[in-house]
């Protein structure tokens, strides 16, 4: 992941962070999706802006995020850290 992209998770994370609700959704891509380990208990996928504010809220974890055209459009949710930075491609 590039670190614009580092960047710009990180400002649209501390947003939300910050109870700016209405403006965290901004960040979002119109079709984002929020897909959860599906090992983990009661995992689902969230699709759209408020669905993806409903599933950050119900289970926050390690992640890893695409962005496309500026907007936040994907998140996958994962076990561990170590899986996600290599799903990320990013090694240790």
């Amino acid at each position: 992941m590039s670190s614009a992209n580092v960047e710009f998770i990180r400002e649209m994370l501390e947003t939300f962070n910050r109870g700016e609700r209405e403006r965290s959704i901004d960040y979002l891509h119109d079709e984002v999706e929020l897909e959860q380990w599906p090992a983990m208990p009661d995992s689902d996928v969230y699709v759209g802006k408020e669905e993806w504010l409903r599933g950050l809220r119900l289970w926050l974890d390690e992640f890893e995020h695409e962005v496309r055209d500026g907007r936040l459009r994907r998140c996958r949710v994962f076990r561990d850290e170590t899986e996600a930075r290599r799903a990320a491609g990013i090694e240790d």
